[in-house]
């Protein structure tokens, strides 16, 4: 996918070297350019180097909380879309982010083929509102698959399904 004819240029900040490197390798297949961090440090400089347009953030990262790294994000640039990846899926993390102006809230692991067309939809949504963009209403978990947190978007906090999470182990 590009902008303005360039490819679109997107930074993977997560600790997992396995998330990074597949995803590092499949979006790159499919035309973007990416950029890594493993670090809330590198990834905050990489940021500031690059300037993506889009980010992908763990919550959780050995030096940093992934959710004050999109608030120091959102400062900087507050048009950069940025979809918050994690393992955990945590309400009060959802909430945190979403206040944030997260577009999205991902459960790992997350396909590529299901990161494209989230990335695509709200490169779309954000050029036709000059804001970044989010996934409109109906775009619904049965046709975005698995991977892909089943209660609604930022546009439609209105209209917000809290999800319901599996019970602990213990």
């Amino acid at each position: 996918m590009t902008t303005n004819g360039a490819p679109l240029n997107i930074l993977i900040i997560d600790d997992d070297e396995a998330i990074l490197y597949t995803l590092q390798l499949r979006l790159e297949s499919l035309g973007y350019t990416v950029w890594t961090a493993d670090t809330a440090a590198s990834g905050i400089s990489t940021f500031r180097r690059v300037r993506p347009d889009v980010v992908l953030l763990d919550i959780r990262l050995p030096d940093g909380d992934g959710l004050e790294i999109l608030r120091t994000l959102r400062v900087e640039s507050p048009d950069t879309i940025v979809l918050v990846i994690t393992a955990q899926g945590l309400l009060n993390q959802y909430m945190k982010a979403m206040s944030l102006d997260a577009q999205e809230f991902l459960h790992k692991p997350i396909s590529a083929k299901l990161l494209d067309k989230i990335i695509r939809t709200a490169v779309e949504n954000k050029g036709s509102s000059g804001n970044p963009g989010t996934i409109p209403a109906g775009s619904g978990k049965a046709e975005l698959g698995p991977g892909i947190a089943p209660w609604s978007l930022k546009s439609q906090r209105s209209s917000l399904r809290v999800p319901s999470f599996p019970s602990p182990p213990w």
